[in-house]
């Protein structure tokens, strides 16, 4: 089956989704070795896809900034409380 642009945009956004959950983009082969990882999204389907892990980093970049941006939000300081 021919990697589409709408299977791109599907697989970045739900790749995303699931950076945005662990809260930063582990390496590839940390990647690999996540057992929660979403289902049939393994590091090969994402090669045949998008070609590359860099080149799949770069479509979730351009395609889906929010969730980027989601990802790389720095958390916020905890404010001490004055008691």
């Amino acid at each position: 089956m021919a990697a589409t642009k709408s299977r791109r945009l599907r697989l970045a956004r739900e790749i995303g989704m699931y950076f945005a959950e662990l809260g930063y983009i582990p390496s590839r082969r940390d990647y690999m070795r996540l057992s929660n990882r979403p289902k049939f999204l393994n590091v090969k389907e994402v090669d045949r896809i998008c070609g590359s892990w860099p080149k799949m980093l770069s479509i979730l970049e351009k395609e889906q900034p929010e969730i980027w941006e989601l990802i790389h939000k720095a958390p916020e300081p905890k404010k001490p409380t004055i008691e």
